[in-house]
């Protein structure tokens, strides 16, 4: 259900308490009609931390793919973390920083994220070759509880998994907990979204 006005407004005005992806629908629904957060700021001056840079910030992480809105809202990735990675334009950098970040336990802050992603928009530095150079750990090192698989297949069964809010490790447990009952249908899809996203890696 699309949001209303009146839905927009309390969630902003009660922004302390709201997940930060569901800031960044309310400010997108004033967005659209103003197309300025200095203006969407004023309309809430009387609300204490309604900045025109908070309303940015949630606004782009509104805009991050599903699964990334909802590591930042379940507080895996912080929002000064989120708000970096939404910074990069190609949605499949910001995948990948996003997993770098909830994968690796890198102990990433938002300062060094902002390296990574000035490194790669600025300097045109590829993903991969920012992380190695930022971490000092090249990406097929980074350790996971999932040790057969390696990095880029990792990365590419957690896009499915953060899709449907669950962790990789969540994921795969029920994939095999359901053994025989598994509705094979599904898992050939999910095995070719998986696929799909080891092919796109590759190139």
């Amino acid at each position: 259900m699309a949001m209303d006005e009146g839905e927009a407004r309390h969630i902003i005005a009660t922004h302390k308490e709201q997940k930060p992806s569901k800031i960044g629908e309310a400010v997108d629904f004033f967005h659209q009609q103003h197309r300025s957060y200095k203006v969407i700021s004023h309309m809430f001056e009387e609300v204490k931390g309604v900045s025109a840079d908070l309303l940015s910030s949630r606004h782009r992480i509104f805009q991050l793919p599903e699964g990334i809105r909802w590591q930042i809202d379940e507080g895996r990735i912080t929002t000064p973390q989120g708000d970096q990675v939404a910074k990069l334009p190609d949605a499949d950098d910001q995948w990948l920083l996003a997993f770098a970040i909830a994968d690796a336990e890198l102990t990433l802050t938002g300062k060094e994220c902002g390296h990574i992603v000035k490194a790669v928009v600025k300097e045109k530095l590829p993903i991969k070759e920012a992380l190695r150079h930022f971490t000092g750990l090249p990406c097929d090192s980074i350790t996971s509880v999932m040790m057969p698989f390696g990095f880029d297949e990792r990365f590419a069964i957690s896009k499915v998994a953060w899709n449907k809010n669950e962790e990789l490790e969540n994921f795969c447990l029920h994939l095999i907990r359901v053994g025989k009952d598994i509705d094979r249908e599904a898992v050939a899809n999910q095995l070719e979204e998986i696929a799909s996203g080891l092919r796109a890696a590759g190139r």
